[in-house]
């Protein structure tokens, strides 16, 4: 079996109350959403995101007993197509998300400039002028 994603990681973080947390307690609900138990008695609430979103901390400060992770658009450079727990994925090459967009984003957009004179790298948030690198 090969794991999908990890928890925490680069868009889903645990923030400062929970720096160094050991999870105790693992749990999918059977609407898909997950339930961490820690240590130190805390309790992490992951709701399912839709497709264009991921949940993420958005209070990483609070002082609190339950931390409610909350969807949120994916970030510039990453997409989302599917209902799920984990974070969005890297836009491929040729493709780009600039992070802008006021809607979920389901498929990076297609590069469309030359590709001689232009480049699209994986995560691309724009097209890159290839003259204008060193």
């Amino acid at each position: 079996i090969t794991p999908r994603f990890t928890f925490p990681n680069n868009q889903q973080i645990v923030g400062n109350r929970l720096s160094h947390p050991s999870f105790v307690r693992f749990a999918i609900t059977s609407t898909g959403n997950m339930a961490i138990l820690t240590d130190n008695g805390d309790i992490l609430l992951l709701p399912l995101s839709p497709p264009g979103y991921t949940s993420v901390w958005t209070v990483t400060n609070e002082r609190v007993f339950i931390f409610y992770y909350q969807p949120r658009l994916c970030i510039a450079g990453t997409y989302k197509n599917w209902s799920g727990l984990g974070p969005c994925h890297i836009c491929p090459s040729g493709t780009r998300n600039p992070g802008t967009l006021s809607t979920p984003i389901l498929h990076c957009l297609p590069c469309t400039r030359n590709s001689s004179t232009h480049s699209c790298p994986s995560a691309s948030l724009v097209e890159i002028d290839r003259d204008l690198l060193p």
